[in-house]
């Protein structure tokens, strides 16, 4: 438990921690704001927009967050292989930020209308660079989440404060949009003099298109992006089928859902470069992850009503609902997550990883979409729950496999 217990756990812990829960709290925060100031149409834009920049994340980072945090914690102390790993996974990450701005650009003229070309290429641009600066997977590999944590949640709190100021009817919209994206690249540009200055890191801006690196970050990839399937894709399609009330009501039970699932990923990726380098084991990321999961189901199932009460006031009741049935959801997230970041990752079973994910995430979409068509909500929550229970079940059978040929 000493080793466990370690400076370098509760650093990292404490910056994931204070970075994901930030990102969830404040959009509960601005969002009856926002909906109100901006109304529906240029809301629902605004919504749109912020979950195409979830997608960059995933896109660019490009398995970099699992291998690269890897290969950085592995080697920290040899700075002329960190610059190397950093130039290697950096260049991985530019090339892939140079193939979303395209994509993204038609995505954004094809469905959200409201704005012209240059204001999407502007916000895109921004976003793009100040993501690809910030390099998370490198500060979380080389245990250096103190700073960049910091910087994240000063930045997210000004961009808080700045919503409030600068946005106040729906012809702000833009200004919303623009605020997220130079507070993107505010944060990215300060961690970038931060390597330079501190670590002496330097940024090569190559672009990396070995066919041997993206062979080698494929599984990874496949495994990382393959949830979006039950978890980010959903949300787009629930809202063009509800009216806003019931997309909002649904929105908000997820952000709930996800902020007590937070904690489990934080707490396993915390933990990972440690279990990377033998000095924390699976046994105690599985215990710390089931009882936190344990806490919010307690707290939901016998005051979430009061809970949706207090943090979102009247008019959300059927967030209720869905949250209650999304609830089990919650435990089975602890289970996959301690088996992903605390054994499967660890030991390099990503062709492992990357056949559960694929098969626990297109065989509830499959199911799930139809069920989406007849019952809206309903069969978006019941695929999340699905696609959870499925990768719960599929981790625990090839554990046993895998330590049944140990014995």
């Amino acid at each position: 438990m000493k080793k466990f217990v370690s400076k370098e756990f509760l650093t990292n812990f404490a910056g994931l921690s204070s970075i994901n829960v930030l990102g969830i709290l404040l959009p509960l925060l601005t969002m009856p704001f926002l909906s109100r100031s901006l109304g529906s149409e240029s809301y629902g834009v605004v919504l749109l927009f912020s979950s195409l920049l979830i997608f960059m994340v995933i896109i660019i980072d490009y398995s970099t967050n699992i291998n690269g945090v890897r290969d950085a914690a592995v080697n920290m102390n040899d700075k002329s292989l960190l610059q190397d790993i950093y130039d290697k996974y950096q260049g991985i990450r530019l090339f892939f930020a140079l193939a979303f701005i395209p994509l993204s650009l038609i995505y954004c003229l094809l469905y959200l209308s409201l704005f012209d070309t240059w204001q999407y290429i502007e916000v895109i641009l921004v976003s793009v660079l100040g993501y690809y600066l910030s390099a998370p997977w490198f500060h979380q590999g080389t245990s250096t989440l103190a700073f960049f944590s910091v910087i994240s949640i000063f930045t997210r709190l000004l961009q808080t404060v700045a919503i409030f100021y600068f946005v106040h009817d729906e012809n702000s919209a833009f200004i919303a949009m623009r605020l997220n994206a130079y507070f993107f690249l505010i944060s990215g540009f300060i961690m970038y003099l931060y390597r330079l200055k501190r670590m002496r890191i330097k940024e090569s801006y190559k672009i990396s298109f070995p066919l041997k690196d993206l062979k080698e970050g494929w599984d990874t990839f496949l495994g990382d992006f393959s949830p979006n399937l039950y978890s980010n894709i959903p949300p787009l399609i629930i809202g063009a089928l509800v009216n806003p009330v019931i997309f909002a009501c649904y929105s908000l039970a997820i952000r709930m859902i996800n902020i007590a699932g937070s904690f489990q990923s934080i707490a396993a990726r915390a933990l990972y470069p440690l279990i990377v380098k033998g000095t924390a084991t699976f046994r105690i990321l599985f215990c710390i992850n089931l009882i936190m999961s344990i806490v919010p189901v307690v707290i939901i199932i016998f005051f979430g009503r009061d809970l949706v009460l207090l943090l979102l006031g009247n008019g959300y009741e059927q967030s209720y609902i869905y949250l209650l049935i999304c609830t089990p959801s919650i435990i089975l997230y602890s289970i996959l997550c301690s088996f992903a970041y605390g054994f499967f990752l660890p030991n390099r079973h990503d062709k492992i990883f990357k056949r559960i994910s694929i098969f626990s995430s297109v065989i509830p979409a499959f199911i799930g979409y139809p069920l989406i068509h007849f019952f809206d909500v309903y069969g978006a929550i019941f695929m999340l729950v699905l696609a959870r229970a499925m990768f719960a079940f599929s981790y625990s059978y090839f554990y046993w496999r895998l330590n049944k040929k140990l014995i």
